[in-house]
């Protein structure tokens, strides 16, 4: 995904963003987790196999440390953009959760290990009764142009159906945030500017859709310049946004861009027309209806391609 990958990391990666996304996946938009509650967390994920380091690296990752119903609270929140959907999703991050996890514990029984805390029965995991570890919530914000249609539980991909083996095999599903599926009142939940960005990417596959969103929609002529920049960016709309401009009026951008659209419909419906002038004067030749000299005396004279003129006749097998 390149350069939309990088945005949409930088954009969500401020707090009251990251807050707002996970308010609304977590408690349905009660603003529970606030953004001075919010630290970051390196997202390197550092591993073993056969001997060799292996690294996982998530898109954001933040901890939230903080008192809520009645106890303090550590947690752990991933955002993890994604374009393509994907079968493999549940094993990936499943597998990205459990590394975490097995982090979390080493540190623990290193800490009880130095400051002695160890009794005889823990000595080998350095994992005491009283110890525990964070969890860990993955949200995947989706930012692909059709609907994910691709299995989202780690059940979904054994071929065994056998009830008693796959209940003993613990599932995972992946929690998925589609602005596609979203309503209107979905969206109402939200609190910040990603609000503006969700519903441009639950319209991105349709060009009505968004001229409905967008025209016309108070709300839309005053967005800040992050969230122009990103939805120019992942929505794919040519929006003229200045470099000292703070605040973008979206209504008349997106005004711009239709407009724009048109010019360069006309444009390329000129062009293939003259392409179409060209070939004929090469048929007429071709015919013998005029002249060779004629018929690129006519190419000039329209100032129309030569090229396409003399393509069309080596085509026709014509030989001057």
């Amino acid at each position: 995904m390149g350069q939309k990958d990088l945005g949409i990391k930088e954009y969500l990666s401020v707090n009251r963003r990251f807050a707002d996304v996970c308010n609304y996946y977590i408690y349905g938009g009660r603003q529970v987790i606030q953004s001075e509650d919010l630290e970051d967390v390196n997202p390197e994920e550092i591993f073993r196999v056969n001997g060799k380091e292996e690294e996982k690296i998530r898109d954001i990752i933040k901890k939230s440390e903080a008192k809520r119903f009645g106890e303090n609270t550590f947690v752990l929140l991933c955002i993890e953009n994604e374009v393509v959907p994907s079968d493999v999703l549940p094993v990936r991050f499943a597998l990205n959760e459990y590394i975490n996890y097995d982090k979390q514990i080493k540190k623990i029984a290193d800490y009880n290990h130095k400051h002695g805390l160890i009794k005889s029965e823990d000595y080998i995991s350095g994992f005491r009764r009283e110890d525990f570890i964070a969890p860990v919530v993955t949200i995947v914000l989706y930012l692909g142009t059709e609907s994910w249609d691709r299995r989202t539980e780690l059940h979904e991909l054994f071929k065994v159906k056998d009830r008693h083996v796959r209940k003993l095999v613990n599932n995972y599903k992946i929690n998925i945030l589609e602005p596609h599926r979203m309503t209107d009142k979905d969206f109402d939940k939200f609190k910040t500017e990603v609000k503006k960005l969700l519903e441009v990417l639950a319209c991105s596959d349709s060009e009505d859709k968004m001229n409905s969103l967008i025209a016309g929609n108070y709300d839309f002529e005053e967005v800040d310049r992050d969230t122009a920049v990103i939805i120019k960016t992942i929505a794919n709309i040519d929006l003229k946004i200045s470099k000292n401009q703070e605040v973008v009026n979206m209504c008349k951008a997106w005004e711009d861009h239709k407009n724009l659209g048109i010019e360069i419909g006309e444009a390329r419906g000129e062009e293939k027309g003259d392409v179409k002038r060209a070939m004929d004067i090469a048929e007429l030749v071709y015919d013998g209806d005029i002249t060779y000299e004629r018929g690129r005396e006519k190419v000039e004279e329209k100032e129309l391609s030569m090229e396409i003129f003399e393509g069309k006749l080596k085509e026709l097998g014509y030989a001057s």
